[in-house]
């Protein structure tokens, strides 16, 4: 989600994306009223709406919750898995997406059309609590990327959703439950 989680890792040397320096973690009073962790859980929402800091059981209604993983320093980022069936057709093309351009410098594409299927967290049929699927840079939704980029890590392919993905989801991290939940905009 791009907001010190789950970014830490070892010898990363982003000391600063803790959450201790978060100031969406560091709330301490609202209104001039102390926070009362009876009714106010450290975490935040993001959608097209804005950012709200701060969660509580009226906020958090009806979204689905992946429970997160935790690393040395922080809660383990969750990414959008998919696995493969057979190779994804690609192209190589010259890089005008990604910002300086340099000229020359090739990347490999998905093919437009390809249709692609992803699961939270797992693609998976068992773990997964949703699916999100679409037709490379077709425009029939707002949500979907301008362009797919093929990379596998360790994990396996994984999606990094751009804010796009907020014109489908509302997203929320719950950082003392450690926990990333969505619900459908």
């Amino acid at each position: 989600m791009g907001v010190s989680f789950g970014r830490n890792i070892e010898r990363s040397g982003l000391s600063y994306t803790i959450p201790s320096h978060n100031p969406f973690l560091n709330i301490k009073t609202v209104n001039g009223k102390k926070i009362s962790n009876k009714t106010y859980r450290n975490g935040y929402t993001i959608s097209m709406k804005g950012i709200f800091l701060g969660l509580t059981a009226k906020n958090t209604e009806q979204y689905n919750w992946v429970k997160l993983d935790k690393d040395k320093r922080d809660w383990a980022m969750t990414y959008i898995q998919a696995y493969p069936k057979g190779n994804i057709p690609n192209v190589t093309v010259d890089d005008t997406f990604h910002k300086p351009i340099k000229p020359g410098k090739k990347i490999a594409l998905v093919n437009n059309g390809t249709h692609l299927h992803f699961g939270f967290p797992t693609a998976a049929s068992k773990g997964g609590v949703a699916k999100y699927d679409f037709k490379v840079r077709d425009q029939k939704f707002k949500s979907q990327p301008a362009w797919v980029q093929p990379v596998t890590l360790k994990s396996g392919p994984h999606m990094n959703t751009g804010r796009k993905f907020l014109w489908t989801f509302i997203v929320a991290f719950d950082a003392m439950g450690g926990r990333f939940g969505f619900k459908w905009c």
